[in-house]
């Protein structure tokens, strides 16, 4: 339920999960922790600007020896699923991953500039802290602003963190409730000009449904 009233311009969202079918134990002082989902519309932008079937299934396998994984995320599944649930793509975009994606910008000022904020001194990385770190540019950010780069959607996957989970303080007691667990959690909007930034775990705890 909301927490705050009509009049304010912030929302805090107080959340109940039912653990009455689940082994699940906790204390006071625990924490939480919750796997969240990126925006759906956020993922189909990304089918939009690199035009590729959604949901073909594939797998990645990961190559790095040392690695107990064979997978860098649970494998095969579909594009899709894997924007959506495995991927971060709401971080701003890491100096590399502008390096490896611009080789396949058309244009050669798109490119250009890609290879120049991928830098890791200099004027380039202040372009970089500037355009894309301070201002939170995401990589559908950068998709949108340099349309003629469309990179493989399976690189794109490989290049991009993991989506990580959220911890958060459980603010109920065992005493009382040990069939639930119950979190308080700021939801985090706000606007970098005209672009609307959305934390990606309060933004799904928001939009759930009792029930889900």
């Amino acid at each position: 339920r909301e927490l705050h009233t009509d009049r304010s311009d912030r929302s805090c969202r107080h959340i109940e999960f039912d653990l009455a079918t689940s082994m699940i134990r906790y204390e006071t002082g625990d924490h939480l922790g919750v796997y969240p989902t990126n925006e759906k519309h956020l993922v189909e932008k990304i089918i939009e600007l690199l035009d590729f079937e959604p949901d073909q299934a594939f797998k990645l396998i990961n190559l790095d020896e040392e690695s107990n994984k064979k997978h860098p995320f649970p494998c095969p599944t579909t594009f899709r699923t894997a924007l959506g649930h495995y991927v971060d793509i709401v971080a701003p975009v890491k100096p590399h991953v502008l390096k490896a994606i611009a080789e396949f910008a058309t244009d050669d000022a798109q490119k250009q500039r890609l290879i120049k904020m991928s830098a890791t001194e200099g004027e380039g990385y202040e372009e970089y802290t500037s355009y894309v770190n301070k201002s939170r540019r995401s990589i559908v950010d950068i998709l949108t602003d340099f349309d003629t780069c469309k990179p493989p959607v399976d690189l794109l996957l490989e290049l991009l963190p993991r989506l990580q989970m959220r911890f958060y303080s459980i603010s109920s007691s065992p005493k009382y409730v040990d069939k639930s667990v119950h979190i308080t959690a700021v939801v985090t909007q706000y606007k970098i000009g005209e672009r609307q930034i959305n934390g990606v775990c309060t933004t799904y705890l928001k939009d759930l449904k009792p029930g889900d």
